[in-house]
């Protein structure tokens, strides 16, 4: 009875408690904004970044939250899968997982394109700011000498050949290997002397 008088209290107030329970029930999930992130977030990555996003997705963040609806996640529960796959041995993985799901709570505060609300409350905010990342070491390592030396005469031997020459120019201008293998002769015609890369 006095959950009915409290119904007919909202109803006065111009409520709609079975409009509610039922946007409730249909919220979107962590899996419906996955698949969201898929379509209008990933295409815009490079084709080795979109294969690392799609598997951090799929085997770290739905197994543990897909279920979940997308405005009931909070900080503990990404702090949870953060440190869940910090403690397996993986801590770089988890920062990485850790920046997608940011970016995938970030889309959820926007509008879906046709809709008019988004997917999460801009007060509840992104739930993955404030998880302490895990402490990183760069990784710059150098060739020395003797591995320099011993590269150049295996490039030697190996000849003029495509191959060798990327590597040649991977040594040379310390680029990607995907930035080497890409680069097309246009790039540096266009001003002599120099590699004019593509933004």
């Amino acid at each position: 009875r006095a959950e009915a008088r409290e119904l007919r209290r909202r109803i006065d107030r111009g409520e709609d408690p079975a409009e509610e329970r039922r946007e409730r029930r249909e919220a979107p999930t962590v899996a419906d904004l996955a698949a969201r992130y898929f379509a209008e977030h990933l295409p815009k990555k490079a084709a080795s970044s979109q294969a690392n996003d799609r598997a951090m997705i799929e085997k770290e963040i739905l197994p543990r939250l897909g279920a979940r609806k997308v405005a009931d996640v909070h900080a503990g529960d990404i702090a949870a899968l953060h440190r869940a796959i910090s403690d397996s041995g993986r801590p770089v993985r988890a920062n990485r997982v850790l920046a997608v799901a940011s970016k995938m709570f970030s889309l959820s505060l926007k509008p879906m394109e046709g809709e008019t609300a988004p997917w999460r409350d801009l007060a509840q905010g992104n739930p993955c700011k404030g998880v302490e990342r895990n402490h990183e070491e760069g990784k710059d390592r150098f060739f020395s000498e003797a591995e320099l030396s011993a590269l150049s005469d295996a490039l030697a031997a190996y000849g003029e050949k495509p191959a060798g020459d990327c590597l040649r120019f991977i040594m040379l201008t310390g680029c990607r290997p995907g930035e080497a293998m890409s680069a097309t002769w246009d790039q540096f015609d266009a001003q002599p002397g120099f590699w004019v890369k593509p933004s």
